[in-house]
């Protein structure tokens, strides 16, 4: 069933639900689409990552691919915009003498942290070739976060096809911009000087340094030096003209950025050292800009809404709209001082008399479930903000209509700055600045018309499945309830929107709410309005309850994946539990992570459940087991494996089938390893195919190839019993040497002594001896758990030919080409080699060279 209505629904019902919403919406003045943007960007990469990863298996050192250009634009917010696009623009270099493709990824941050991200699709560059590579990326307005702007982080991998290998990560790259009205940029454009005083490959113990000279005292400074995240092992110092080291703080790795509000020095010294093992990149950007007066950012998630319908305490149904406002001081320097806010008449449209008055508008902060009236006069210290809510209750019998209004904001500041805070911000007579916010409220009291409902099904083959259908208004929504008491307020199963037709269809399962299979229940249906005023109920439709739902809930692994092997830290197992026809038990899913049961939470972000434990998990496989159960009992339990660090342990068992076999040699990966007591060897080897070898003396030598990967580390190899087969060959009582000898496909040949060996399993087999001049023999022998000899004499073959060589050479030893060879009439030359070659059977025969 799709629920997204039906949490609409919901939501709109209660007004707790509703300031809970709002707050998370505006909390820290970036909507939620931005937020929703740079979860799925994240697990996009992610993914790529892990696809990448398993196809290639392989990483190796960078390959030489440049940067040409980089760019991020100025974002142009007019009219209250809150937020907009950034176009980040880079322009790669091929400098490999093969195909790359290369996966660019850009991250945005501020002096707060990281805002958004986003995974440029991947494109391939041929040998020298330069490709654009461009992307949108959505941020809020600089007074919604940071008055001092963004940073474009770009970092890139590249892989190469034909050698199946995948690079390291290149990067980062800076690029500086601002999100802003078109005057506001044209201010920051003249008064902030951004810079990049360093930056590129630094060896290992290299240290490299800049000296930046500001330009004003009362200037703000920014200074980031960006590395590879959680594989930089660069070290950051700022020193002023005197000598004294500045504060660092964390962005993207440890103690990596530097924030200097006013009180500047007249320099700055930059020591970059690398502490790493190996040569790394990075970039440095320093950013001086105008240490602003307070900046007033406002931040409104609707102001053009309907009143909805609210169920109090007293389980008297009224109705409420709520405006969620945020308010924020972004310049950092300064408070804003003696906030109050407002709210006038809300006037019916059209009307001059008919109102909401503004005794029933209630101003409370964020979440304040007691509904107290905001205090006015506060402050909003510098860098903080406030989350508030207008909470709006039109009067009993309001008219239907739309009612407008402003939302008065009145604050002071030491220094406000009404040129770089959006809006059309008012100076007082008082000295005060005020903002006039225009807000609508639409009042629609009325029920709807009822709607109808025409069949309702069970499927055939899923019998617990029920399908309604029927008209209603079109594009309205229809809410559809089963209940086994036709007197009784049934149970949601479903909320659908009628088509442009008016027609609607909705499908659901029957679970397990108390019903016994053959009993009767019923179906009906409202609709509801946007308010949320139901209208009458249909008539009650019976049915037969005939199935129920009989399969557990899926469950899918978002990270780690099944298998995959990492060298990250790691410390959280996230995954989707999803079940179609049934809900999800009330009780979080039990997961258990190397035996130990971990805590497990709902990320009302993401949409997906964690599982932490409390400490890190250590290098090595890990065993991750999951349970989750439905709300009728249905239980499902998923069960994987994956790595961590560079390389798997693989256990390699050997035994004779019963008993495990000790000091088995096996060959793998070019290493040589023994089993212990237990059969068991232990290799360390990375994720993919290998072939193997197993000896051990009395036994058959077993070969093969295993997969091998997190969830697949043990290789399972019986010994088969082996006997010894010794050939003994001669003709006339006399050895035969060089003979050979083909068994069980394996060609084995006599020695000196006339002998050759094989050890071979109990069967019975064929065998041929076979030797230049002698008639080929052929037999078979039986093994049964013993050792056996085999004679074979064999006959000269009269009617064999045999290969005669010559070879010339001159008294120096030289060899002699084109020599004339006459051998028994038969003329030849010799090659280059100076020989040539004849064939004749037994006899003697006459030759000349010259």
């Amino acid at each position: 069933m799709d629920t997204s209505e039906y949490t609409r629904s919901l939501d709109m019902l209660d007004d707790q639900v509703l300031s809970y919403v709002a707050m998370g919406m505006a909390d820290l003045g970036v909507n939620t689409s931005v937020m929703l943007n740079k979860e799925t960007n994240i697990a996009k990469s992610v993914n790529n990552v892990f696809t990448t990863m398993d196809r290639w298996r392989k990483v190796d050192p960078p390959l030489p691919l440049s940067l040409v250009t980089m760019q991020a634009t100025d974002v142009v917010l007019e009219n209250g915009q809150t937020e907009g696009y950034t176009n980040v623009v880079i322009s790669l270099k091929n400098d490999y003498t093969g195909e790359v493709i290369v996966s660019p990824v850009i991250e945005i941050y501020d002096s707060y942290g990281l805002i958004n991200t986003e995974s440029i699709e991947s494109a391939s560059l041929k040998p020298g070739e330069i490709k654009e590579f461009t992307a949108s990326v959505l941020v809020p307005h600089n007074v919604l976060r940071d008055s001092a702007g963004y940073m474009a982080i770009v970092t890139f991998t590249a892989a190469e096809a034909e050698t199946m290998t995948i690079a390291t990560s290149s990067g980062p790259y800076i690029a500086y911009f601002n999100a802003n009205s078109q005057n506001a940029l044209a201010n920051i454009r003249d008064s902030v000087n951004a810079m990049q005083p360093l930056g590129g490959l630094i060896n290992v113990n290299e240290t490299k340094t800049a000296t930046i000279l500001t330009n004003a005292e009362n200037n703000s400074l920014r200074i980031l030096c960006a590395g590879l995240a959680e594989q930089s092992d660069i070290m950051f110092t700022v020193r002023d003209a005197q000598g004294q080291i500045q504060t660092t703080t964390s962005l993207i790795n440890p103690n990596d950025f530097v924030m200097i509000n006013g009180g500047l020095s007249s320099s700055y010294t930059i020591e970059v050292t690398n502490n790493g093992d190996e040569e790394q990149e990075f970039s440095l950007l320093a950013v001086e800009a105008p240490y602003n007066g307070a900046i007033a950012g406002i931040y409104t998630e609707n102001t053009n809404i309907i009143a909805t319908s609210i169920v109090d305490e007293s389980n008297t149904q009224n109705l409420k709209a709520t405006i969620p406002i945020s308010i924020y001081e972004t310049g950092l320097r300064e408070d804003l001082t003696d906030v109050n806010i407002s709210v006038s008449d809300l006037v019916l449209k059209g009307s001059t008399e008919i109102k909401i008055n503004s005794s029933d508008i209630v101003i409370t902060n964020l979440g304040d479930v007691t509904k107290t009236a905001l205090p006015q006069s506060f402050t909003i210290g510098n860098g903080t903000g406030r989350r508030l809510v207008v909470n709006i209750y039109p009067q009993d019998g309001v008219i239907d209509g739309e009612y407008e209004g402003n939302i008065l904001i009145n604050l002071n500041a030491n220094n406000f700055d009404i040129e770089n805070s959006p809006y059309p911000w008012q100076q007082e007579e008082d000295l005060s600045y005020s903002y006039q916010l225009p807000v609508k409220v639409k009042i629609m009291n009325a029920a709807p018309v009822s709607p109808i409902i025409n069949s309702v099904e069970t499927n055939d083959e899923a019998q617990n499945m029920v399908t309604v259908s029927g008209y209603g208004v079109r594009n309205e929504r229809v809410v559809v309830y089963i209940t086994d008491d036709v007197q009784q307020e049934g149970v949601i199963k479903a909320i659908v929107v009628a088509n442009e037709e008016g027609e609607y269809t909705a499908e659901f399962a029957v679970d397990n709410e108390g019903y016994h299979l053959g009993s009767a229940a019923w179906i009906y249906s409202k609709a509801v309005s946007d308010s949320g005023v139901f209208s009458d109920a249909t008539q009650a439709h019976p049915i037969t309850i005939m199935s129920y739902d009989t399969t557990p809930p899926e469950i899918t692994i978002i990270t780690p994946i099944p298998d995959y092997v990492t060298d990250s830290v790691v410390d959280t197992v996230i995954f989707d539990v999803y079940d179609a026809q049934s809900r999800l038990s009330e009780s979080l899913p039990i997961v258990s992570i190397n035996n130990l049961v971990a805590d497990v939470l709902y990320n009302n972000e993401t949409k997906h459940y964690e599982a932490r434990m409390q400490n890190l998990l250590p290098i090595g496989n890990q065993r991750v087991s999951i349970t989750a159960q439905n709300e009728i009992g249905l239980i499902q339990v998923f069960e994987y494996s994956f790595n961590i660090g560079s390389s798997v342990d693989t256990h390699i068992t050997v035994d004779d089938g019963v008993n495990a076999i000790e000091n088995a040699r096996v060959i793998i990966d070019n290493v040589i390893v023994y089993t212990d007591a237990q059969g068991t060897a232990v290799v360390p080897l990375n994720s993919g195919e290998y072939g193997y070898r197993v000896e051990k003396e009395g036994f058959i030598i077993k070969e093969g190839s295993a997969f091998i990967s997190a969830g697949n580390n043990n290789i399972n190899i019986s010994l088969t019993k082996g006997y010894m087969l010794v050939f003994n060959i001669e003709t006339n009582e006399i050895a035969v040497a060089d003979a050979a000898i083909e068994i069980n496909g394996i060609r084995i040949i006599t020695n000196a002594e006339g002998n050759a060996e094989i050890l071979l399993q109990n069967n019975t087999y064929s065998y041929t001896v076979s030797k230049n001049g002698y008639r080929t023999i052929k037999g078979s022998v039986t093994i049964n758990n013993s050792d056996q000899s085999v004679g074979v004499t064999i006959e000269t073959n009269t009617d064999a030919s045999f290969t005669v060589l010559f070879t010339v050479k001159d008294n120096g030893g030289v060899t002699v080409t084109d020599a004339d060879i006459i051998f028994d009439t038969t003329q030849m030359y010799t090659d280059l080699k100076g020989q040539t070659v004849f064939s004749r059977q037994n006899g003697s025969y006459n030759y000349t060279v010259s």
